[in-house]
């Protein structure tokens, strides 16, 4: 039965990882993980490459295939919505 135990553990563990959005699972804010959460694929994975990977707009526009200022506008627009979700980062 351990083995089988393990077998799962190293399987959900893969699945997890291989995941690029895992970083979300590490955010201890409810407010802002639910406010995440609510993204879209498209939005999450902008959000993923500014704010976590740290690719510039630039490096966003060329890797996407998108004009920059599209990107500036997608990114301003994210952190609208995620402003109207009302969370502080010391709760």
């Amino acid at each position: 039965m351990n083995k089988y135990q393990e077998a799962i553990s190293v399987t959900e563990h893969y699945r997890e990882t291989k995941s690029r959005f895992t970083w979300i699972g590490e955010i201890e804010n409810e407010r802002l993980l639910s406010a995440l959460e609510n993204l879209s694929d498209a939005d999450l994975n902008l959000v993923t490459m500014y704010a976590y990977e740290g690719y510039t707009v630039t490096e966003i526009s060329k890797v996407l295939g998108v004009a920059q200022p599209t990107i500036s506008i997608k990114i301003k627009r994210i952190t609208k919505f995620l402003k109207n979700f009302n969370f502080n980062a010391m709760d």
